[in-house]
């Protein structure tokens, strides 16, 4: 049986970053919502959010809900500076 919810939550979690990813590149890509995003990180499928777009992705024509998620991120977790690239980690909130 764990090996069949390990499966399933392996699968999920590569379908989340799947669908980030493709959006970050191209902004018209379905892109979580920030009730979404917020459910994956309670739900501790999200471990990690990296600030910025140093891929140069992104598209003005995407829907908001990344500066929404970004915001959302910005006010609720602690960064730190890893090879000066901004992260998050979404395990613990800041107090």
């Amino acid at each position: 049986m764990k090996a069949v919810v390990t499966v399933a939550v392996d699968t999920t979690v590569r379908d989340a970053i799947s669908r980030l990813a493709r959006a970050g590149f191209t902004g018209s890509d379905d892109a979580p919502t920030l009730a979404q995003f917020q459910e994956w990180v309670k739900e501790g499928l999200v471990h990690y959010f990296v600030a910025g777009n140093g891929m140069g992705g992104g598209s003005s024509s995407g829907s908001s809900s990344g500066s929404e998620i970004t915001s959302w991120v910005e006010s609720t977790y602690a960064s730190t500076t890893v090879g000066g690239v901004t992260v998050y980690d979404l395990t613990s909130a800041s107090s």
